[in-house]
């Protein structure tokens, strides 16, 4: 047997024994669960953070570099191009 459920001045459903401030809660409860588990999810994996959220295509390279960045604190990343031009 289901409660009754009744219209709100906001036009909102709410189930007979809750206010609507119960309900906000409840909403705000589900939504902020939702945003943990995403958040300790990406946390976890920020490569699928770029990849998914972001967008990006990632080579394996990058996602290894992400990886290490993450793990370690004290990581140094240095980048050399070298371009050489024809002498004159």
């Amino acid at each position: 047997m289901r409660p009754q459920a009744s219209i709100t001045r906001f036009g909102e459903m709410t189930m007979a024994g809750k206010s609507d401030s119960q309900i906000l809660q409840d909403r705000t409860d589900v939504i902020m669960g939702i945003v943990n588990e995403r958040c300790a999810y990406y946390r976890a994996n920020p490569h699928r953070f770029a990849e998914e959220y972001l967008g990006l295509a990632l080579k394996l390279f990058q996602k290894i570099l992400i990886w290490v960045k993450r793990i370690w604190s004290l990581f140094l990343q240095l980048y050399v191009r070298y371009y050489t031009q024809g002498v004159r």
